[in-house]
């Protein structure tokens, strides 16, 4: 198993097809490695939600997670087969 805590582009370097590019190319490399047929994440965030529906990743669920002040924000587990 192998996991990626944070993936983050610099604001002035978005919307360039880098960070697709990036994970595209840690996700092909890493599953071949492993031997996996599917891989599973977690987030918490819109815009990397709408990054990874466009990589291909399907919605398995998603519940409020609920912070410290009582705030409650989306929490989306997502698939992607190859």
């Amino acid at each position: 198993m192998w996991s990626v805590e944070a993936f983050a582009i610099k604001s002035t370097a978005r919307g360039k097809g880098i960070g697709s590019k990036l994970l595209t190319k840690l996700m092909h490399e890493r599953m071949r490695a492993a031997g996996a047929t599917r891989l599973i994440l977690m987030t918490q965030e819109e815009m990397a939600h709408r990054l990874y529906l466009r990589l291909g990743f399907t919605d398995v669920d998603v519940r409020p997670l609920e912070l410290k002040d009582g705030v409650q924000i989306p929490n989306w587990t997502m698939e992607w087969r190859p």
